[in-house]
């Protein structure tokens, strides 16, 4: 879904809402915890997690963004 800025000169997108069951939730969290689980899908579980709660895209995206040295 697209919205415009205040000044209506640029696109912003706004994630549409995701809406998780107890089990789905559960079984995201259970691979986060798994050691069998690969590094890619527990992060990736952890972003559905995040935008289910109420996070916006761009507040996940900066809370994952690789840190430069």
């Amino acid at each position: 879904m697209l919205y415009y800025d205040a000044e209506r000169r640029a696109p912003v997108r706004v994630a549409p809402e995701i809406v998780l069951s107890d089990d789905e939730r559960a079984e995201l969290k259970r691979l986060i915890r798994s050691g069998r689980t690969s590094v890619r899908l527990a992060l990736r579980a952890r972003i559905v997690l995040l935008a289910a709660s109420g996070m916006q895209n761009k507040d996940i995206a900066e809370h994952y963004r690789p840190v430069k040295s």
